[in-house]
């Protein structure tokens, strides 16, 4: 079905977009910044990439874009992450249980990044939990509140070509 198999295009494409805009953002500043923010290959350049562009942006200028990006962002990766938690159990696919791995390993360090900015910003941090996916269903890349609930009710190929 053509509306399930948007739903791994919209995580695809959610995991694509939060990793593409934190290196826009965080090598936007200044315009000097010579560190690679760019290396999403390895659990460790990830790492350092959050460190670097958590530095960068905490220790350059900032606008309200910026806090309205990071504000909003926390929220889509926050999302993510409660998928990939659901397919360990869930899945059927070996691909569909390593995929959501590999955007858990993403998303993760980025809302730490994200939430560094914000507080280092002295900026609100969207709150944990506080998601409601109500609101999100008209938004690029959210599920609706439907949707997340067809996605938790879902187990095996059902939920592979879901997710």
């Amino acid at each position: 079905m053509n509306r399930k198999r948007s739903l791994a295009r919209r995580t695809a494409v959610l995991a694509a977009a939060g990793a593409a805009a934190l290196v826009l953002a965080a090598s936007g500043g200044d315009g000097d910044s010579s560190t690679g923010h760019g290396s999403h290959g390895s659990s460790s350049a990830s790492a350092a990439a959050s460190a670097s562009a958590s530095a960068s942006a905490s220790q350059g200028q900032h606008n309200a874009a910026d806090v309205t990006f990071a504000q909003g962002m926390i929220p889509h990766h926050r999302q993510a992450v409660e998928m990939t938690d659901l397919a360990p159990a869930r899945a059927q696919s070996g691909e569909v249980k390593e995929l959501a791995e590999q955007v858990k390993k993403a998303q993760d360090p980025e809302i730490r990044t994200l939430s560094g900015w914000l507080v280092s910003w002295d900026e609100d941090v969207p709150a944990e939990g506080a998601m409601d996916h109500s609101m999100h269903g008209g938004m690029e890349g959210m599920m609706s509140a439907e949707d997340m609930d067809e996605l938790k009710a879902a187990k095996g190929t059902e939920f592979d070509k879901m997710f």
